[in-house]
């Protein structure tokens, strides 16, 4: 039993470390563009460093805090008080003559200006499944 379950957990972690390898995931700088990061100013002890400090967790917090608030702490205001505005847009009917931003939420957009859209993430699909493509 104990034998089986290892077998699975390493069968799915390596499953998992091949998963990660997809271009689409990124990889490490390599050659011309490696070396142009290394002449960044901000690039320091082998790695870029942020133009100021940035911790993990805010001042006085733990992870446990952060835990047991997340799991155990009643929130007063779970849901907006107000009707968030939101319109209907047919990405796939735009018109060219208009320039129009579409907010998709956190950090997803769709821009068109002059006629030529843009998007950050959906450009080329966002995803590395074949099933889960945009358009």
């Amino acid at each position: 039993m104990i034998l089986t379950l290892l077998s699975l957990t390493a069968l799915f972690a390596l499953a998992v470390i091949l998963f990660l390898q997809h271009p689409k995931f990124g990889k490490l700088p390599s050659g011309e563009r490696l070396e142009r990061i290394k002449q960044s100013p901000n690039y320091r002890d082998g790695e870029l460093q942020n133009l100021s400090d940035t911790p993990a967790l805010t001042e006085g917090a733990s992870y446990f805090s952060l835990i047991n608030e997340f799991f155990f702490t009643k929130k007063d205001r779970v849901n907006p008080t107000d009707v968030i505005p939101s319109t209907k847009v047919d990405l796939l009917n735009l018109n060219p003559d208009e320039d129009i931003l579409v907010w998709f939420g956190h950090s997803s957009y769709f821009i068109q200006i002059d006629g030529s859209g843009r998007s950050r993430f959906w450009k080329s699909g966002f995803s590395p499944f074949f099933y889960n493509q945009c358009f």
